[in-house]
């Protein structure tokens, strides 16, 4: 998502801009929308679904509680 508004802010798309500008507001320091999509991307991996569900035996619920919890933690700005 993060690649594709700036791609639509690079061609000059005023709304994708805006929509950029107002997730940018969201992120932690030291990341920007593309290493953020990135490490997303990475966490959420169908590689690390299958270690923690079907290899370690985590309940499903269990991991995506836990994935989200650390990429809120990771990526976002306190509420």
């Amino acid at each position: 998502m993060a690649r594709a508004l700036i791609a639509a802010t690079r061609a000059g798309d005023g709304d994708a801009h805006a929509a950029l500008q107002s997730r940018m507001v969201l992120l932690r320091a030291g990341w920007t929308p593309a290493t953020a999509a990135d490490w997303l991307y990475t966490q959420t991996h169908v590689d690390t679904w299958q270690h923690l569900v079907l290899e370690a035996g985590w309940a499903p619920e269990a991991a995506v509680n836990r994935l989200v919890a650390t990429l809120r933690e990771a990526l976002l700005t306190p509420a």
